[in-house]
């Protein structure tokens, strides 16, 4: 038996509820020719008649009975798939993994969250994204992800950008640090370099190249919290994302924040998922993202190098968030949008 096409039962079913295959045919727009030769290609798949052409008004067969019921019920189905792509791309869905790379505040992810639980139902955050956000999506493991730093690209990729965010100067003793920038203190002080085999981390690096700058002691660490301890209790130093700079244990530790002290150095904030999948969603959550990140003012006062050189930065902490990092949330949101 060959394969029945959509467009085939969705013929025959439209003859059923019609009582004829004249007004079938008018209902469809085609031809009454191309409605028998389709019944009649139907009845040639299946190897049975459908169709009992000796009554007047034309009846079922017990084959065609079985057919138009079953037909019904596939026309169904592919209604329904097609509503819930539909929902996925502008509206409600049911499912999304979304991942968020380095970089991202967890204040910003949990506010995301809360967001999109208004239009999915069963949300998956997850940050612990090892391999890489690009890797993780082209292994189906996500579903689209926010990402700060570069992105490899990738034909089966689209990306969405959304804009920059500027990278920033923490220190535990930024008394030392010389107003002209000469560096003294970064060669002097180890650097704690941030996600260091992350995207975000090759703009920094070829910034810190460029500035022909290379520290004398680093240490790597992928966690904020560890990273705020270390710059703390060592009195090292670290360049990250200003909205990471927002993250409350820098406040808590009085970690100072300050420009960067040799030239500005900005990542790229981006949306990316596959190509020619959900791209109406992941407009929906560019836009959330940029609103959140770019449009709104910093949560933390970021001053230049030559007044942190001499003074107290004053810190304003973050809106309310959890502190601990958000590596998998699991949402079941029944609300309406």
């Amino acid at each position: 038996m060959g394969a029945i096409e959509i467009r085939t039962l969705e013929i025959f079913a439209t003859v059923c509820e019609l009582g004829s295959m004249t007004d079938a045919a008018r209902s469809l727009g085609i031809t009454q020719s191309a409605v028998s030769q389709q019944i009649a290609h139907l009845e040639q798949l299946v190897g049975a008649s459908m169709l009992d052409r000796a009554m007047r008004p034309m009846s079922l067969t017990q084959a065609g009975r079985i057919i138009r019921d079953r037909a019904q019920a596939i026309l169904a189905d592919a209604r329904s798939l097609c509503m819930a792509i539909a929902e996925g791309e502008t509206g409600r869905m049911a499912e999304l993994r979304l991942g968020i790379s380095e970089g991202i505040s967890p204040s910003l992810a949990a506010t995301l969250t809360f967001d999109l639980a208004k239009s999915v139902e069963r949300l998956s955050l997850v940050s612990n994204l090892a391999e890489g956000p690009s890797a993780a999506l082209r292994r189906r493991a996500i579903d689209m992800a926010v990402t700060l730093g570069e992105v490899e690209p990738d034909d089966a990729l689209e990306c969405e950008e959304i804009g920059h965010q500027r990278c920033v100067f923490v220190t535990a003793e930024p008394e030392e640090l010389e107003p002209t920038g000469s560096g003294r203190f970064m060669h002097e002080r180890p650097y704690v370099r941030y996600a260091a085999n992350a995207g975000i981390a090759r703009p920094i690096e070829r910034h810190l190249r460029r500035q022909k700058f290379t520290p004398s002691r680093s240490l790597n660490v992928d966690q904020v919290e560890v990273l705020a301890d270390i710059v703390s209790r060592i009195g090292g130093w670290s360049i990250v994302p200003e909205m990471l700079a927002c993250h409350p244990r820098f406040a808590q530790l009085g970690i100072q924040v300050s420009a960067m002290p040799r030239g500005m150095c900005l990542l790229p904030l981006s949306v990316i998922g596959h190509t020619n999948e959900q791209r109406g969603l992941r407009m929906r959550i560019a836009a959330a993202v940029k609103r959140l990140a770019c449009d709104e003012p910093p949560a933390v006062i970021v001053l230049p190098v030559q007044v942190a050189a001499r003074q107290s930065m004053p810190f304003r902490p973050a809106p309310a968030a959890s502190a601990d990092s958000i590596h998998l949330l699991q949402l079941s949101a029944r609300s309406s949008l």
